[in-house]
Formats: structure tokens, C-alpha cells, sequence
């Protein structure tokens, strides 16, 4: 049971949960696919001299970054929770450190909806919700955006 369905209040139910679209992941894996190339190339280059070249040593640092930066984006694809129920928008990120933002619908004045190219042939983008006083939660990576934005009911 996810976080946001613990903190529900006397009656609320979520009507809409968004999990982060796949295309949140294309970004490490191109990285991680780079990495593997360049190592690879040096693996089965047959003409290696005796020393360590900086070629191995770079392919070995970019691998190694492009790894960690793939353990991560999915660690936040896997723990953050996007959520609108029937009296509030939710937001929580983290996996040991927790950081929740939540507007109640009452103090919602406007949805917009921000979508990339790309965003709009995978059919992904944001949602941003602004309430009084300039206070904003952005979903990020959510599929179908226009279609969350059609479905709330302010």
C-alpha cells in the first residue's frame, strides 16, 4: 500500500493514480547503451598495448555514471506517487527521504497542460496545478495529460 493511500482523510478515495510514463527511462538507457559501446569497443579491440589508456579509463567512468544514473531515475519512477482524489492533487518523491506536496480542489485556480514533441508522439507531458497564492504542483511524465486534465473535476 503506497504512501498516499495511507494519508487518505475520512472519505476521500483516489480517483486517478499516475505512475511516470516508460519514456521517463529512454534518457538512462541511451546512456547506459553508450557506455556498454565504448567499453565493448575496447574489450575487443585485439591490439591492446600493456598500459591502461585513457580511453578505459573514460568508457569505464562513463559507464559507471551512466549505471548510477539509470539506478536512480528508476528508483523515482518506482517511489514517486501522483495522485488526484475526489477533495485533493498529491504528490509525494522519495524513497528514505519523503517530500509530499497536496492542494485541496477549493484552492485550485488553474490546470495547464505542457507537452514536448516527443511528449506529444509518446503522448506524455505535464500537468501543472496552481492554486492560490502562486502555490503549484507539476506531475511530470504523466501519460495522456490532456486526458488527467479533461478528467478533473474541480
Amino acid at each position: 500500500m503506497g504512501y498516499i493511500y495511507k494519508t487518505l482523510s475520512e472519505g476521500e478515495e483516489v480517483e486517478q493514480f499516475l505512475k511516470y510514463h516508460w519514456f521517463v527511462m529512454v534518457y538512462p538507457i541511451f546512456l547506459l547503451l553508450i557506455g556498454f559501446f565504448c567499453l565493448s569497443i575496447y574489450l575487443l579491440n585485439p591490439f591492446q598495448i600493456g598500459e591502461i589508456p585513457l580511453f578505459l579509463i573514460l568508457s569505464i567512468g562513463f559507464f559507471i555514471f551512466s549505471f548510477l544514473k539509470f539506478i536512480a531515475r528508476f528508483i523515482e519512477r518506482w517511489t514517486t506517487e501522483q495522485a488526484l482524489t475526489n477533495k485533493r492533487v498529491f504528490r509525494k518523491v522519495g524513497l528514505i527521504r519523503r517530500d509530499t506536496d497536496e492542494l485541496v480542489y477549493s484552492k485550485i485556480e488553474t490546470v495547464s497542460v505542457k507537452q514536448s514533441i516527443l511528449g506529444r508522439i509518446f503522448n506524455f507531458g505535464e500537468v501543472e496545478f496552481t492554486g492560490t497564492g502562486g502555490v503549484y504542483i507539476k506531475f511530470v511524465y504523466v501519460k495522456d495529460p490532456t486526458k488527467v486534465k479533461r478528467n478533473f473535476k474541480h
